[in-house]
């Protein structure tokens, strides 16, 4: 039996338990990008597209080592319609992420929709004037993806989730940064291959910083942390618990007054658990 067969089939169940809830879409937006909390002024109505190819091979348990053959790979796009409104004087704004694409582990495959993210922000602080931006926002994600209970690998994921996510902007003329801490809860997914899984809560922190270095072009470079996410089978303790570090550079391009194109190169840095990853990504973003 060769290496990759060998990690199919004696590692695969660890392997999803590891890296599905790190590398599916909404996971995968955690801490979002830089300046992704500045709200839009009011009415402002626009559509984003990402586009983004992530893969890995390297996986680890307890900081150590267990293979360099998982043959990790994730095609994803997502669909994210914006709309921003002022009510009693509060920017809030409403979005919707349609995600759909493959992934692939090992030697098995799957491709079609993911779980669909719904999002509703308000901002308590919007000050342009001062460069400083203070918001909520509230994410749930739905259990509607493509999801059979018999496969290894299910773009759905069976389950709620539900973010709470808090961000600070501070702007000093070109400079910029942002602090963005957030913790994610789980329902239970009731049938995962006969078993019940269950999630203990993830904290997120990200961080950005970013510099305008002429009026249409920007770069950013950002820190991502998460802690947390135990798995639990049938009441059986995993003890796999995600802590990991990664960064991401990104370069920011204003093709037209309503056309921002970003190009993202992210990377774990620190793994303790599951896979080592590093992800090319595009956003575009169009404004009605």
């Amino acid at each position: 039996m060769n290496k990759s067969s060998f990690f199919a089939t004696r590692h695969l169940p660890f392997l999803l338990l590891l890296t599905l809830s790190l590398c599916l879409p909404a996971a995968s937006m955690a801490g979002g990008d830089a300046r992704g909390y500045i709200a839009a002024p009011d009415g402002t109505t626009g559509i984003l597209v990402y586009s983004r190819h992530r893969t890995g091979n390297e996986v680890y348990q307890k900081g150590k080592k267990l293979t360099s053959d998982a043959n990790f790979d994730l095609n994803l796009q997502i669909i994210r319609p914006v709309y921003y409104k002022e009510i009693a004087g509060i920017t809030t704004s409403a979005q919707a992420l349609f995600p759909f694409g493959n992934l692939q582990i090992g030697d098995d495959s799957a491709s079609g929709l993911f779980d669909p993210t719904f999002i509703l922000g308000v901002w308590p602080v919007n000050n342009r004037e001062k460069q400083l931006w203070i918001a909520v926002a509230q994410w749930i994600k739905a259990p509607f993806g493509d999801y059979d209970a018999n496969r290894n690998i299910n773009l759905g994921d069976n389950r709620w989730a539900f973010k709470t996510e808090a961000s600070i902007t501070k702007g000093f003329g070109p400079l910029y940064f942002d602090l963005v801490p957030s913790i994610e809860f789980y329902t239970d997914n009731s049938n995962d291959r006969g078993q019940k899984r269950a999630q203990d809560p993830l904290f997120l922190l990200a961080s950005h910083v970013s510099y305008d270095l002429t009026s249409s072009f920007m770069m950013a470079l950002s820190h991502y942390y998460r802690k947390g996410g135990e798995i639990e089978r049938d009441g059986i303790k995993q003890d796999n618990e995600i802590e990991t570090h990664a960064m991401q550079l990104t370069l920011g391009f204003r093709l037209a007054p309503k056309h921002q194109l970003l190009t993202q190169y992210r990377r774990d840095l620190e793994v303790e658990n599951g896979l080592l990853t590093h992800q090319f990504g595009l956003r575009y973003f169009y404004v009605f």
